[in-house]
């Protein structure tokens, strides 16, 4: 049993979605498979079809699939992004969630494409968030410090008052360097033991 013990100097807790708040995220391994084509070979023409700037709300689903059929002259005619992603909820990390915010505000900072995030949107994935911060709508991606910059200007808090946690150490340690508290997240018994040495939440054994 664990129970809340509020710092005065927290005020917001960032999520990361994918991999922390929900898995089966990954499509990768999915897609290559489909395509018949190695992991690092699609990464490869993802990258020159302008899969970053499809994160980023730079181009939609359509125009990256459409730059990838050029690229790869494999035409494709579904979006395999969407077609692949399977998410399952973690439902102890929801549950931390809703527990967190019975004392402070919680919010999800993603790195998402549009296909995932109005997916998760319609499937009511997001409710349990204050507020979603997607980076195919604010048009900057992680581990950019403008990103987590981002956050701060819209909630209105300062890089120590903030906890960020996220499973990948690049978004992590960008976080890090411009003062948010930071929780590298490998599964949920890591996340709460995190939780009680940060003294955020204490055991009742």
């Amino acid at each position: 049993m664990i129970k809340i013990k509020e710092k005065d100097e927290i005020k917001l807790f960032v999520f990361d979605m994918g991999e922390v708040v929900i898995y089966n995220t990954r499509v990768l391994n999915k897609i290559s498979d489909f395509l018949n084509v190695s992991k690092e070979e699609f990464m490869t023409m993802a990258l020159k079809s302008k899969i970053d700037l499809l994160q980023t709300g730079g181009i939609k689903t359509q125009e990256f699939w459409n730059n990838f059929s050029n690229i790869s002259g494999i035409k494709i005619e579904e979006d395999l992004l969407g077609k692949f992603f399977k998410p399952r909820k973690n439902k102890q990390v929801y549950e931390l969630i809703n527990f967190l915010k019975n004392k402070y505000r919680v919010v999800c900072g993603t790195n998402t494409i549009d296909s995932h995030y109005y997916y998760l949107q319609r499937a009511d994935y997001y409710s349990v968030f204050d507020k979603v911060y997607a980076s195919n709508l604010m048009g900057y991606s992680k581990p950019q410090e403008e990103f987590f910059n981002y956050i701060l200007k819209e909630e209105k808090v300062k890089p120590e008052e903030v906890v960020f946690i996220d499973d990948s150490i690049e978004n992590i340690n960008s976080a890090g360097k411009i003062g948010l508290k930071t929780i590298l997240f490998n599964d949920y018994k890591g996340l709460e033991e995190k939780f009680i040495e940060f003294e955020l939440l204490k055991s009742t054994i």
